[in-house]
């Protein structure tokens, strides 16, 4: 018979690649035999579950991160449809203004300049600038060109 309790403490100091070499060049003999592959297919299947434990704690990290990752989408969605709904309101509003009041609307990188278009005085503008030299700029430019 067989002393397990040795058997054991053998197969613990080898690895995994000692005992199959040990298994293919008949190290252990019949009796043992059994015992020792039986060892070996236990320490595969406790490698196998240590993987699959490590893989199924990453999908799980990935689930919750998709998650947030899906409420972070929703609100920017929001966000974006509540600014194209704020740029439709303030070109309707535009609209509106140039539809009821006939005026002149001028765009340029220093500002938005609203001109009444029957007079096309400059300084009855409204300038939605803070920048005075490029104001005074473009006050000359429309003068003349009125």
């Amino acid at each position: 018979m067989v002393n397990q309790k040795q058997l054991f403490l053998d197969l613990e100091a080898l690895s995994e690649e000692q005992i199959e070499v040990g298994l293919q060049a008949g190290v252990w003999g019949d009796p043992a035999r059994p015992v020792v592959e039986r060892y070996l297919d236990q320490m595969k299947l406790g490698r196998v579950e240590a993987a699959a434990s490590e893989q199924l704690a990453a999908a799980r990290e990935a689930i919750n991160e998709a998650s947030a990752m899906k409420v972070w989408a929703i609100s920017a969605l929001i966000i974006a449809g509540g600014a194209m709904l704020a740029a439709m309101a303030s070109a309707f509003v535009a609209f509106l203004a140039l539809r009821q009041d006939d005026l002149l609307v001028t765009l340029s990188a220093s500002g938005v300049y609203v001109y009444g278009h029957k007079t096309r005085n400059p300084h009855q503008s409204l300038v939605l600038s803070e920048d005075t030299d490029v104001r005074h700029r473009t006050e000359e430019t429309l003068t003349r060109s009125c």
